[in-house]
């Protein structure tokens, strides 16, 4: 986070999650898997109806949760280097019945 934020001039949810996107490994090129609920400047949510590379976690880590965690782990130690200014937060987990994951950057108040 911190090497993305010096290539921008202006900071907001939108420029972090776009930040993100460029260097989140999400699948394959092709394998657009999120869609973006809010997003022009703050707060930026997004939701994915799967994480894409869950499939291939299974075959090698029998605890999903762990992976789960070490991915949301790292998401949001790229937002913390744009400072801390904005927080990133798990909206839903995908798990417990919930039909999607969703997640989102916000300024904090």
């Amino acid at each position: 986070g911190e090497r993305a934020k010096s290539s921008v001039e202006k900071v907001d949810a939108s420029i972090i999650f776009g930040s993100l996107r460029e260097l989140w490994l999400e699948g394959m090129p092709c394998d657009i898997n999120s869609e973006v609920i809010e997003g022009s400047t703050d707060p930026a949510r997004w939701r994915s109806p799967e994480l894409v590379l869950a499939k291939y976690w299974r075959n090698c880590i029998p605890d999903m949760q762990a992976m789960f965690e070490l991915h949301n782990s790292w998401i949001d130690g790229f937002v913390k280097g744009f400072g801390d200014e904005y927080a990133y937060q798990v909206v839903s987990s995908g798990v417990a019945g919930e039909e999607h994951f969703e997640f989102k950057i916000e300024r904090n108040r």
